[in-house]
């Protein structure tokens, strides 16, 4: 994605009191942005490619170990930071243009979730995050004219509450079995699918529309200023070790793996 920002205005009104015209913007690629991409890229393709499982050492391999899971993450984060710079970047659209924006999106969706159906029929070796990327873009629909502050307390309240619905869900609803999903199986079974891509699925769209906002708050930002750089890396490195740590405490030193 691209970001505009101003190269500089005129200072002033020119001759007459007319207005000096404003001088022509610049346009300049996130270099980070785009170094995430390619880190998230990797990752998925060391999930689909490299071992699963260290057979001498019985447990999973560092590819896994390393990848499973965040590269499908970060995709998300990043699904949400093209949205916003899309939708406006720091100065997010209002009015006509955001309806123009959240139609944009549906078309986006739409043509996601075809592709991904359609290849469900030629029953690919993995599971396939193009319908389920089509069912995020829909659902961040509402969330695109929203401020950092509005978006991160959406963030956190997916991440909070899927969880629940999703255990919820295991009792009530159709479980997994359409790996990749076809437009049959959504015509004839459309519960089902629904369930799945909502919340059984491979990639829920509920659980990932935390990621998916926690993007869209990031691509609100400035992320060209050095100081915004700086507070996202420690507040995020912060994130990470609070994270691993309270996983750790609550799976292995609570016995948290052993109630699930």
């Amino acid at each position: 994605m691209r970001t505009d920002r101003a190269a500089g205005r005129s200072g002033g009104a020119g001759l007459l009191g007319v207005p000096a015209p404003e001088e022509p913007r610049s346009r300049r690629r996130l270099v980070g942005v785009d170094a995430a991409r390619g880190l998230a890229l990797l990752g998925m393709v060391a999930v689909h490619t490299l071992p699963v499982w260290d057979a001498e050492a019985e447990r999973a391999s560092l590819s896994w170990s390393l990848f499973a899971g965040h590269s499908a993450a970060l995709f998300a984060v990043l699904a949400g930071v093209g949205l916003a710079f899309l939708s406006g970047g720091a100065a997010p659209h209002t009015g006509a243009r955001l309806t123009g924006d959240r139609a944009g999106l549906v078309g986006r969706a739409a043509v996601l979730a075809l592709v991904g159906l359609l290849l469900g029929f030629v029953a690919p070796p993995v599971n396939n995050i193009l319908v389920y990327y089509g069912v995020f873009f829909l659902l961040a629909i509402p969330f695109l004219g929203l401020r950092i502050r509005h978006l991160l307390i959406a963030a956190a309240a997916f991440a909070v509450v899927s969880p629940f619905l999703m255990q919820w869900s295991l009792e009530v609803l159709p479980s997994h079995v359409y790996g990749n999903p076809t437009p049959w199986d959504l015509a004839t079974d459309p519960v089902t699918v629904l369930a799945q891509l909502l919340l059984t699925g491979t990639y829920p769209a509920l659980p990932y529309m935390s990621f998916l906002c926690a993007g869209l708050a990031l691509g609100r930002m400035n992320l060209a200023n050095r100081r915004v750089q700086t507070w996202l890396v420690g507040a995020g490195a912060a994130l990470a070790v609070l994270a691993y740590g309270l996983s750790s405490l609550l799976l292995l030193g609570l016995g948290g793996y052993g109630r699930i």
